[in-house]
């Protein structure tokens, strides 16, 4: 496999799957697992060539600011993650990492996802196929910045990364009243005492009034009682 044979088959999976690295990685996964074992050898080592370019202290100040802070690991996911946005926004983003502003907030999480870095070794291992790795350099490339000022040095990263907006806590759920098992039996002692005391006080009434009546009241008092427990 020639690195544009690499490139050509990322730029794919991102075609495939251009919202979601998740989504990339399955898409990935898919391809690799009808590459031949050469095929498959190179492209992990293209893919650790990808890595070691990007290793590079203005990169990692662009990842810095994008995320409010960026450890070694974090970095590596991001450049990993950077990979799969396909070769002409890799590129672009190892002359110029400010274009990366451009993806932001809609790709924000898309750019720190680790995942995407695991699928070629696991379908090696799968095989049970070794390839011979190529490590990203001691330090990385380029000037060091310094974490207090960074931010001025990418003023349109740290812009989009400010407006993005911050999750909404979830409204307070309205507590619900517990009913205890004795609501229920005082409710049906007293509807039996308000239907007995109907009956005394009108004797004349028809059968079903002293029933019904208290029926209707104990309604009104229930419900009332769910009003109170509310406030």
């Amino acid at each position: 496999m020639r690195v544009d044979e690499f490139w050509a088959l990322i730029d794919a999976v991102l075609a495939e799957a251009p919202t979601s690295i998740e989504q990339r990685c399955s898409a990935l996964a898919a391809r690799l697992a009808t590459l031949s074992d050469d095929d498959l050898v190179q492209f992990q080592q293209h893919f650790d060539e990808a890595m070691a370019r990007a290793y590079s202290w203005p990169l990692w100040g662009a990842a810095y600011v994008m995320h409010g802070g960026c450890s070694d690991d974090s970095f590596s996911d991001f450049r990993s993650s950077l990979v799969s946005f396909g070769s002409e926004r890799f590129e672009s983003a190892l002359e110029t990492p400010e274009i990366l502003a451009e993806l932001l907030p809609e790709q924000l999480d898309n750019l720190a996802f680790e995942g995407f870095a695991y699928v070629a070794p696991e379908e090696l291992e799968r095989r049970g196929l070794e390839s011979a790795r190529v490590e990203s350099p001691e330090e990385p490339a380029g000037e060091e910045w310094d974490e207090e000022s960074v931010a001025r040095l990418y003023p349109k990263i740290a812009a989009a990364s400010a407006a993005t907006p911050a999750p909404q806590p979830s409204p307070p759920k309205t507590p619900t009243a517990k009913r205890s098992p004795w609501f229920v039996v005082r409710l049906a002692l007293f509807f039996v005492i308000i239907s007995r005391l109907i009956a005394m006080l009108w004797p004349q009434s028809p059968p079903w009034a002293p029933w019904l009546g208290s029926a209707a009241l104990v309604v009104v008092l229930a419900l009332a009682s769910r009003v109170t427990s509310r406030t």
